[in-house]
């Protein structure tokens, strides 16, 4: 495994500290549904305790999850047992080229060493055409995160 961080310390507590915000819930990813074609597969890198994947399974959305910390994807296992996870290093996903329609980073991309490995590693194993959604939580102060969305702002524009 690379410099990545693992979040087994905070298996134990961390659905009890953070929960989905009612816009993204009610908002975010019906919008995330309509953007996939029928029976799509979703890639979720960084799946975790499933804060973001188990609404998506509950709604029938075909999930498949990566994440270092297995303490965190057995909390998962434990709301919906016939989760596909496995424990992978974002920055080398073991999966085909092409194999998903979409793919999901929350909150994760900070903590994964080599995320310019793992954004070519989600890029190989979603279909052209493919979805790529990153969340995240803006911070109204001067940040690093803030730093890095200016950053892609002005790369954008130009």
């Amino acid at each position: 495994m690379t410099n990545s961080i693992s979040f087994d310390r905070a298996a134990d507590f961390y659905d009890q500290t953070r929960d989905l915000a009612a816009p993204v819930a009610e908002r975010g990813l019906p919008a995330l549904i309509a953007l996939l074609p029928p029976q799509a597969r979703v890639l979720d890198v960084g799946i975790g305790t499933g804060r973001v994947s188990a609404p998506l399974l509950n709604m029938g959305v075909d999930v498949m999850g990566i994440d270092l910390s297995l303490k965190m994807m057995m909390k998962l296992r434990a709301k919906h047992p016939d989760v596909r996870i496995a424990q992978a290093d974002a920055s080398r996903l073991p999966f085909a080229a092409r194999s998903f329609d979409a793919a999901l980073t929350t909150h994760v991309l900070h903590l994964i060493g080599p995320w310019r490995e793992a954004l070519r590693e989600i890029r190989r194993v979603v279909r052209p055409g493919g979805v790529y959604v990153n969340a995240w939580h803006h911070h109204a102060d001067r940040s690093v995160h803030a730093d890095i969305r200016d950053d892609w702002r002005q790369r954008v524009r130009a």
